[in-house]
């Protein structure tokens, strides 16, 4: 009795463990992510635990963009941004088909307005676009302030370009542009 027992035991074990790595990771992937209900997109480059982001909308003359910075906490990324005195984080996490996005919090200062931020909301669905799969991934900022967001896609090289225009004010200007890797 105690062998059959033993052999059932690791028959046991052996299929958790098995079953415990074939699971794959739940991690936000780094890439470029489309938010339809606000009409923008979402870079998110990192690297370990540290997260860099951009958000941004492609609308002619009403163009934008919004540097974000963050961490990975456990399987969700959680990024905060400071624009026109107003102090927003939001939570990203794996949901279906891609990425759930949560408002975590939203001030504005002076702390005595009513309505803080508008009328945000508070989540949205998430999709992506193209994943930075390659071992190119990078963020440079120039002497003149522009951030260059540069990633690999299956062997495409994608650089992203956030550029100020009068002032630090105007994020007006970005660029997108695409390259074939040859090694």
């Amino acid at each position: 009795m105690p062998k059959r027992l033993n052999a059932t035991m690791r028959g046991f074990l052996l299929g958790l463990f098995a079953g415990l790595a074939m699971q794959t990771s739940a991690q936000v992937d780094d890439g470029i992510y489309v938010i339809p209900s606000f009409d923008a997109y979402l870079v998110i480059l990192s690297r370990n635990d540290i997260v860099n982001a951009y958000y941004f909308g492609l609308d002619g003359e009403d163009s934008y963009w919004l540097a974000m910075q963050g961490s990975r906490v456990g399987e969700t990324i959680e990024l905060a941004d400071q624009v026109n005195g107003e102090l927003g984080a939001s939570r990203l996490e794996q949901d279906g088909l891609g990425l759930k996005m949560s408002l975590i919090y939203c001030n504005k200062y002076p702390l005595d307005v009513e309505n803080p931020c508008g009328d945000s909301v508070e989540e949205a669905a998430v999709f992506p676009v193209l994943k930075a799969n390659g071992n190119l991934k990078a963020i440079y900022r120039t002497q003149y302030g522009a951030d260059y967001a540069i990633f690999e896609s299956d062997g495409t090289g994608v650089l992203l370009v956030f550029e100020y225009g009068e002032d630090l004010n105007d994020r007006t200007w970005i660029g997108a542009y695409t390259g074939i890797i040859k090694i």
